[in-house]
């Protein structure tokens, strides 16, 4: 699970380099995740027909 990671790292590392700054760390970026699983949640139960296509497309690349 590579998007733990980062929430981790920052807690063992804190005083470590950062490649990039969040605003709003770690409030936004938990948000945002949680934001997509929901859209995909409410898609598949609205409109299953349409959605599974694209969520097995999307689970099929998580591994690349």
């Amino acid at each position: 699970m590579s998007f733990i990671k980062p929430f981790t790292q920052r807690q063992r590392l804190p005083d470590a380099p950062r490649v990039y700054r969040a605003t709003g760390y770690p409030i936004m970026p938990a948000l945002y995740i949680l934001m997509g699983l929901a859209f995909c949640i409410l898609l598949i139960i609205c409109k299953p027909n349409y959605t599974w296509t694209g969520l097995i497309i999307t689970l099929v690349g998580i591994p690349v």
